[in-house]
């Protein structure tokens, strides 16, 4: 098995120079490193681009004092508010749209059934679950551990047609999910209907010497188990151990093990077609700890800190990831997460293309000031990225850099989503 091998150079990113782009500035170098800032946001100013793609929707109110489930719906023309047919007894819960921009689900929990309106015709259709369905998916936990993405992650459109509701262990450091069971949405007149509920089954991995507890991630089609297992690390705190496995062989096909000063800290990021793997990472120099990304090659079993290194070189040796979750594009070929460098009091908005290894590091003047951010999101044709933040949603263009502010009165972000 090949040991960590920590790359300055290697796989795609060979820095060669760095562009810097202010709007309507010429660049002043060359190099796989662009840093774009849009120099005429506006943050107090709400703004849609010239050309916007499909349709966004978050939710703005809840019913409350005569106050009914309102909606705001953005897209090319503009944002307008619209109002849901739906009685504010019993409450529900995470909306979210369906990707033919027809459909808007609430998540069953806590007893209160699964409920979809249908936006063209107005129709409104509830499927009642049984106490084991309900148990499956149970949200309760996630108050206490205020688990946003882990929250949206219980409910997702698989189709136009067809919703899956996922289930997770009590303990959600345990396994990915467990559970799914799969509902199919009919039009012309509403009708839902219940599949059969689906167990995950995880494979029983061997545990690494004097493993304390385990993590255990399938990667989406199953082909491969990452295994972040809690280990003793000399000289410091327990840490991950990262490896993963082949699920046919249950075979090692790439590790990580802990140490002083480098180890993972999970939890993984895999592209659809399993290719590309990302883990979040930490380095320790002069007792100084920095949060990073590195790619786990399945080829040669190691780990490539290449990205982080040109990130360095570009924007300072202080840096670090922030909390937002790390995303890939629709199409797979770009992979998104948000830095802070410290040298330079700036957070970034980091787009890494895949095909190529360029980097784009877009200017975000938002998170410089502000916290809260909870959701990152991409626009339906790949060419936004953006996040939730305490009623705000920003969004960048990986092209441009251009930066807008969608919202500033969103309670939840409900779906970006094509044109009809």
């Amino acid at each position: 098995m090949t040991q960590f091998v920590k790359f300055t150079h290697g796989l795609v990113l060979v820095l060669i120079g760095i562009i810097i782009i202010l709007q309507g500035q010429p660049s002043l170098t060359q190099g796989n490193v662009t840093i774009l800032c849009d120099a005429n946001f506006d943050l107090s100013q709400i703004s849609v681009p010239a050309t916007f793609p499909g349709v966004f929707y978050s939710d703005i109110s809840r019913p409350s004092d005569n106050i009914p489930y309102r909606f705001e719906r953005i897209d090319q023309t503009g944002g307008t508010t619209f109002d849901a047919p739906l009685s504010p007894n019993p409450l529900l819960s995470s909306p979210l749209v369906s990707p033919s921009n027809r459909f808007m689900a609430f998540r069953p929990y806590d007893g209160i059934n699964l409920t979809v309106w249908d936006m063209i015709t107005g129709e409104v259709a509830t499927l009642p679950l049984a106490p084991e369905e309900f148990a499956m998916i149970d949200e309760r936990y996630l108050y206490e551990d205020f688990n946003y993405e882990r929250h949206l992650s219980r409910m997702i459109w698989r189709d136009n047609n067809h919703l899956l509701l996922r289930g997770f262990p009590e303990n959600q450091h345990d396994k990915e999910f467990t559970t799914t069971l799969e509902i199919t949405v009919n039009a012309s007149p509403l009708s839902l209907s219940k599949g059969t509920l689906t167990n995950v089954n995880y494979p029983a991995l061997p545990p690494p010497p004097n493993m304390i507890s385990e993590q255990v991630f399938l990667s989406p089609q199953g082909t491969y188990a990452v295994q972040l297992a809690t280990v003793p690390v000399q000289g410091i705190q327990p840490q991950q151990y990262l490896r993963v496995f082949d699920v046919n062989t249950l075979q090692v096909v790439a590790e990580l093990v802990p140490s002083r000063t480098f180890h993972a800290v999970g939890p993984p990021t895999w592209s659809q077609d399993e290719n590309r793997l990302f883990i979040g990472t930490r380095s320790e120099e002069n007792d100084n700890f920095q949060s990073e990304f590195g790619e786990v090659n399945l080829s040669t079993g190691q780990v490539n800190t290449g990205l982080w290194t040109a990130l360095e070189n570009a924007v300072g040796a202080n840096i670090e990831t922030s909390s937002l979750r790390a995303v890939f594009s629709p199409d797979g070929n770009n992979f998104a997460f948000e830095i802070f460098g410290a040298d330079q009091n700036q957070s970034y908005m980091v787009i890494y293309h895949l095909p190529t290894g360029g980097i784009t590091a877009i200017c975000d003047q938002y998170r410089i000031s502000n916290s809260g951010a909870l959701h990152t999101f991409w626009s339906p044709d790949g060419q936004y990225v953006g996040y939730w933040a305490s009623g705000n949603v920003l969004i960048f263009n990986i092209q441009t850099g251009d930066t807008h502010l969608l919202s500033n009165n969103s309670q939840n972000f409900v779906g970006w989503v094509s044109s009809p």
